[in-house]
């Protein structure tokens, strides 16, 4: 069953019903996690950039309307004064194009009322196009969309980091769930091994009362009781700090698991992880030389060095001195009347003649400090980002090379130590069956029961270190996700295929 993972929020709830099994373990990490949520924030952060971005080019309307009074003293006429009132009407619109070309057009209406001389009321208006062309700085569609192409990229490095931070979180919670399996089963052992050491003292003491033994024997079986009781304690301490780390990797209350301790599964086997990749070397090699291109960390670093490198070459192109042209026509209207739907017949009655006009100004800053600082920031922080993918790409290939020797080792730890697990024990059951015949002693039994607890707490240790390298190689070759089918390429929903967490990926469905 292939667990498809969308953007969802938190369930607490969801969380306290669980019930032990990884993929479950890993459902709930990536519904939990503060890390997933917090990169999932970043993309509605990197949306909103987005979204202001684009801003410079929205379209701007306005529109304005004035009344003013004024009274002029009129010369030798003892106090009196000319009382005007005037009222003005505006209403535009300005964009802003992709090229650097601003379009205004705007219509006016001014409307003057000579109280008293004038009983006319005429009203004049101005209709006009006007257009401003950046002829030097702020010109071409390179330069003014450089930060939207930037925020355009940033967006998709926040997805591509986001889906990284879930196959983290994916893989930090399938080691510590290894971990927690590997301390609940060392404490089965050691729970058998301090019983084991029980009875081995208490035979032993029959013997030493009956005189078999000497009495002075007794302190080695009672040192390995107390030894086995230390270990005990011992495994008790560390189940309990891998169920810590699992709930916090979960980021899930520590009874949640505690809860769920006795329905764990079990370890992966060798056997049953499709192990066959490993001996098909080109297979191997193909799927190593792609894992780069597949990690989505190097993805997200190589769209935020191409948005750095995009608004660098803008400050480097766009020029430090402006010259702009300005273009302007339209025409000029006069009516005439008191009343206040007249004044809107002005627009209707125009001059026979068009107003015209060309202006051209310059402006040219000292220094260019502005300019030049904002291009030496720019090409500092696309260095940088250079730097980093540099790193990144050199550390994801060591990573990957090194976890691919890891899981080499671990296999074959695992069937050396499966091996040896299996004759111990068979030693083990023969030693039992000579001492019960009277063919070998106690002390021959009680060294053979310390060799197998060590040699079965080995073989759970290399169980876990078996798993964790099957994860960690998904991790590393960037084959423990996929994106969801019929999805685009800037989706963030994901699918984790089955027994993704505990088989070797299968060659050709990888690119």
């Amino acid at each position: 069953m292939v667990l498809a993972l969308t953007l969802a929020g938190q369930h607490p709830a969801y969380a306290q019903a669980y019930s032990g099994q990884l993929m479950e373990a890993v459902e709930i990490t990536l519904r939990q996690d503060a890390l997933i949520a917090s990169a999932r924030q970043q993309i509605a952060a990197s949306q909103g950039q987005l979204l202001s971005a684009r801003a410079p080019f929205d379209r701007v309307w306005n529109a304005g309307v004035s009344r003013q009074r004024s009274n002029t003293p009129l010369p030798g006429s003892g106090g009196d004064s000319l009382a005007i009132n005037q009222q003005s009407y505006s209403a535009g619109v300005s964009q802003l194009l992709e090229s650097g070309v601003v379009v205004n057009p705007k219509i006016s209406i001014d409307r003057i009322q000579d109280i008293g001389a004038n009983r006319t009321g005429p009203s004049t208006s101005n209709a006009a196009l006007n257009i401003l062309i950046p002829l030097r700085k702020g010109a071409g569609i390179e330069i003014n969309t450089a930060p939207v192409t930037a925020a355009s990229l940033t967006l998709e490095a926040s997805r591509s980091s986001y889906r990284h931070t879930q196959a983290s979180s994916v893989v930090q919670t399938a080691t510590a769930y290894w971990d927690l399996v590997a301390a609940r089963q060392s404490l089965d052992l050691a729970t058998q091994a301090q019983s084991r050491a029980e009875l081995l003292l208490a035979n032993a003491r029959k013997l030493a009362g009956a005189d078999e033994i000497p009495k002075a024997d007794l302190l080695k079986y009672d040192v390995r009781r107390i030894a086995q009781q230390a270990d005990r304690l011992r495994a008790v301490v560390q189940l309990g700090r891998a169920q810590q780390a699992l709930s916090q990797a979960m980021n899930i209350p520590l009874e949640a698991l505690q809860a769920a301790a006795d329905t764990l599964d079990n370890f992966p086997a060798a056997s049953n992880a499709r192990l066959g990749l490993l001996e098909d070397a080109a297979a191997v090699a193909r799927l190593m030389a792609g894992s780069a291109d597949r990690r989505l960390d190097i993805r997200a670093a190589e769209q935020q060095l191409r948005a750095a490198n995009t608004l660098a070459d803008a400050a480097r192109r766009n020029s430090s001195s402006q010259l702009d042209l300005g273009l302007s026509i339209g025409y000029s209207g006069l009516a005439e009347g008191r009343g206040g739907v007249s004044s809107l017949r002005a627009l209707g009655n125009p001059a026979r003649g068009l107003n015209a006009s060309v202006s051209l100004n310059y402006t040219l800053p000292d220094g260019a400090f502005e300019q030049r600082g904002l291009i030496q920031q720019r090409d500092a922080a696309a260095a940088q980002l250079q730097t980093s993918l540099e790193a990144l790409r050199l550390r994801a290939k060591v990573n990957a090379a090194t976890q691919l020797s890891a899981l080499v080792l671990a296999i074959a730890q695992l069937d050396r130590v499966d091996a040896q697990r299996r004759l111990q024990s068979t030693i083990y059951d023969n030693e039992k069956r000579s001492y019960q015949a009277g063919l070998s002693t106690l002390l021959d039994l009680f060294t053979t029961e310390s060799q197998l607890t060590a040699t079965q707490l080995q073989w759970v240790q290399v169980q876990r270190d078996f798993a964790q390298a099957l994860a960690l190689f998904r991790f590393q070759t960037a084959t423990l996700l996929l994106p969801a089918p019929d999805e685009e390429q800037s989706s963030t929903n994901i699918q984790l295929l089955p027994n993704s967490l505990t088989t070797l990926p299968l060659p050709g469905i990888y690119p």
